[in-house]
């Protein structure tokens, strides 16, 4: 259940975790959650209105080698897909140790899946991004 206070939460405490809980590896260091919409047919207006389609999850971290991210989407491009996985966003307080509220994402599917730009006079971290469809969403 979401707790409620006089402050807001800052944006930076959160963990992800895909099909299960969140491992250590994960290392996420970014969420765009979605604009939640009542009726379908209102996205366009509602996604002008944002200035941008907000109408997936997107998730990024750091490239670290692990391919996790690329055998999912490598399993959605093949015949069979799947039935998509759950995916739990907690925003957490400031020590980190209690869960502020959660929101439960189920049949993701990857549908894009994006690493930066390798450039030779920068020394930025490489970041891979994926973009996940889903079918519902509910808040905790």
């Amino acid at each position: 259940m979401a707790i409620q206070r006089r402050d807001p939460y800052r944006n930076f405490n959160f963990r992800v975790a895909i099909g299960g809980r969140a491992r250590a590896n994960d290392g996420f260091s970014a969420v765009r959650l979605p604009t939640l919409l009542t009726r379908p047919d209102v996205a366009v207006d509602a996604e002008e209105a944002l200035g941008e389609d907000s109408s997936h999850l997107v998730l990024r971290r750091g490239f670290t080698g692990a391919l996790d991210l690329n055998e999912w989407w490598m399993q959605e491009r093949g015949p069979k897909g799947s039935r998509g996985r759950i995916v739990t966003v907690e925003l957490l307080d400031e020590t980190n140790t209690e869960v502020a509220v959660a929101w439960r994402f189920t049949g993701c599917r990857p549908v894009a899946l994006h690493y930066s730009s390798l450039d030779a006079l920068e020394s930025a971290v490489v970041t891979e991004t994926i973009v996940l469809a889903f079918d519902d969403v509910e808040m905790s």
